[in-house]
C-alpha cells in the first residue's frame, strides 16, 4: 500500500494551527503523526517499509498565502462559502500571480530546512501486507 497523506507532527501544523491548509475536511477526517501511522498499519497487519516526511514545494507557500488572505485581506474573517452554480475558479491577477511566485521563492530554502528535519507536511508511506 502506499499512502500520502498529511503529517501532524509538521512543521507547518504547528505553526499555522486551526489554519493550517491540510485541515480540510471533508477530504481529511482524520491526521497521523508518522508514529500513529505505523502503529495503525502494524495492528492491521502491515510491516511498513518507509515513512517520509517531505514539504511538498507549494505547500508552505499556500499556507503562508491563505494565512495573508484572511489576516490582511478580510481582517480575520473567513472566506465566504462560493454560491451553488457559480464558478469558483478564475485566473488570478498579474499582482495576484506576483505574489504567489514571490511567496513561493521566500519559502524554498524553509522548505529544504524543513525537508532536512524530516518534518514535512506530506507524509508518503510504503507498507506491505504481512
Amino acid at each position: 500500500i502506499a499512502l500520502s497523506l498529511p503529517n501532524w507532527d509538521s512543521v507547518e501544523r504547528r505553526i499555522f494551527g486551526a489554519e493550517w491548509i491540510a485541515l480540510d475536511a471533508p477530504r481529511h477526517f482524520y491526521h497521523f503523526s508518522p508514529s500513529t501511522i505505523r502503529r495503525l498499519l502494524s495492528s492491521s497487519g502491515f510491516h511498513v517499509q518507509t515513512i517520509q516526511a517531505r514539504a511538498p514545494v507549494m505547500s508552505l507557500a499556500s499556507n503562508i498565502l491563505r494565512w495573508g488572505g484572511r489576516w490582511i485581506l478580510r481582517r480575520g474573517k473567513a472566506k465566504d462559502a462560493p454560491a451553488l452554480n457559480v464558478p469558483t475558479r478564475r485566473t488570478p491577477s498579474l499582482g495576484h500571480q506576483w505574489m504567489i511566485r514571490v511567496t513561493y521563492l521566500g519559502v524554498t530554502p524553509l522548505n529544504a530546512l524543513i525537508n532536512s528535519i524530516h518534518r514535512g507536511a506530506d507524509l508518503m508511506v510504503i507498507a506491505r501486507k504481512v
